[in-house]
């Protein structure tokens, strides 16, 4: 956050000052009183807990300024020299403040949606745009309705551009968001499964996906994934520019891929038709599908092949997304952030086609929130994993067990266990060799992350 007046809060937040000096300076913005820094000003949200309860804990680590919808908390704020600005809600005048601040710094905002692959394409975006600009991006993937207008107020003033990744669950999340980034630029990734417990349909998920088209105004950009089956309907909503990027087709495309391992190689080809070899340092088919949606960002941003190209092959992916690791001769790919079947089968694709592996393992975790798609999404991944070239398979957890018995035929030992820790034991005394490959993947809450040092050890 730049260096703002307290002034300015009252102003874009549509509060009022309560106590304190309006010309208080605000260095950084906190949620959580245990990690108030000197100089940040304590935004005291209601849900679970009331953070208005936790304001005596910001003040003494150094809050300067509290953003309040409580008046009886005023006094103990004016006692310790700080200031209040009091409004009725604090969650929308921080999503008013979000907004007005990104109004007043006036960076170019490209914002990215899709159901797979937002956190890396938002890498990607940020690592080219980097080779000519200063870029703000969300942090990780802090990407609600909490963490879009923080990730807004994090900027410091000095970025010409912003890339900002808006998240959903429910019905009715984007548009809200959309409304607060003001996309110059709309990213939509795909339409694919992820939250369809909520949403019931993949119609219902691009309709709500659509959102972000829909927020740009007739300067916008809209870019597209060219392969997905919903490009056509995600593009009618566009009353600006479309770009379509993909495999093999679109305005900005991907051609003749080859896995090697840790890296992908293939042909990026420009709208104008110029064609440059690339060696992006992650695998998979779908990473290349994000890396040319970050190209088509670049190119309608005004890059250059050779700046798009350098961005692309120096990207840093977020931890869990992917990372693939060789410790002692195995390779250990830990795409354990999250899971829904369609990033799932990419990831076991990944493995099956990791070129030089003696031998291919995967660990799979079950995955949320897909309803009354849950039996026919782990049976989907049970299945393909079956299909595979694999040498073991390893499920993990509640929920995952259908998993288990559509992979039940398969050609390779296939073992179930209840718990991480269960798991753990036992992939802590398998015998790893030279050359092994092991996948590890699941949804954030099978804590799949904790059976990676279990591998490694």
């Amino acid at each position: 956050m730049k260096l703002t007046p307290v002034d300015e809060i009252v102003t874009l937040s549509g509060g009022r000052l309560a106590c304190g000096d309006k010309e208080t300076i605000c260095r950084g913005l906190s949620f959580d009183s245990r990690t108030c820094e000197p100089g940040d000003v304590f935004v005291a949200l209601v849900a679970e807990r009331d953070g208005h309860d936790f304001i005596s804990t910001a003040l003494g680590r150094g809050a300067v300024a509290c953003l309040v919808s409580r008046d009886d908390v005023v006094d103990e704020i004016s006692e310790a020299g700080a200031a209040a600005v009091l409004v009725d809600d604090t969650l929308e005048a921080l999503h008013r403040w979000a907004a007005g601040y990104r109004k007043l710094l006036n960076p170019t905002v490209i914002a990215v949606t899709g159901s797979n692959g937002k956190t890396s394409t938002k890498d990607l975006i940020r690592s080219v745009l980097g080779e000519r600009f200063v870029v703000g991006a969300t942090r990780g993937n802090f990407n609600n309705h909490i963490g879009l207008p923080a990730s807004i107020l994090g900027l410091s003033g000095r970025e010409s551009h912003a890339v900002l990744e808006i998240g959903m669950n429910h019905a009715g999340e984007i548009a809200p968001l959309a409304k607060i980034a003001a996309p110059d630029i709309s990213v939509v990734t795909n339409i694919g499964v992820a939250h369809i417990e909520f949403l019931g349909s993949r119609e219902a998920i691009a309709e709500e996906k659509g959102e972000l088209v829909t927020a740009l105004d007739g300067d916008g950009v809209a870019v597209i994934n060219a392969n997905d089956d919903f490009a056509d309907t995600l593009a009618f909503r566009c009353d600006g520019q479309v770009v379509r990027a993909g495999i093999d087709r679109g305005d900005v495309r991907a051609e003749n891929l080859k896995p090697l391992g840790a890296r992908t190689e293939f042909d990026l080809v420009s709208p104008d038709g110029e064609r440059r070899s690339v060696s992006m340092p992650i695998p998979g088919r779908h990473m290349v599908g994000n890396a040319v949606l970050a190209a088509a960002v670049g190119f309608t941003c005004g890059l250059t092949m050779d700046e798009v190209v350098a961005g692309i092959e120096s990207v840093a992916l977020t931890s869990g997304r992917l990372g693939a690791d060789d410790a002692d001769g195995v390779v250990v790919i830990d795409d354990s952030y999250n899971a829904n079947p369609d990033s799932m089968i990419a990831a076991l694709d990944v493995l099956a086609t990791w070129p030089g592996a003696k031998r291919r393992f995967a660990a799979l975790g079950a995955m949320g929130e897909l309803g009354e798609f849950s039996d026919s999404g782990h049976q989907s991944v049970g299945a393909h994993a079956a299909s595979l070239d694999l040498d073991g398979l390893v499920v993990v957890g509640d929920g995952a067990q259908k998993i288990v018995e559509a992979a039940s035929g398969a050609a390779f030992p296939v073992e179930f266990f209840p718990s991480i820790d269960a798991a753990a034991d036992a992939l802590r005394a398998f015998a790893y060799q030279p050359g092994d490959v092991v996948l590890v993947k699941g949804s954030r809450s099978s804590r799949m992350e904790a059976l990676i040092e279990p591998i490694r050890a």
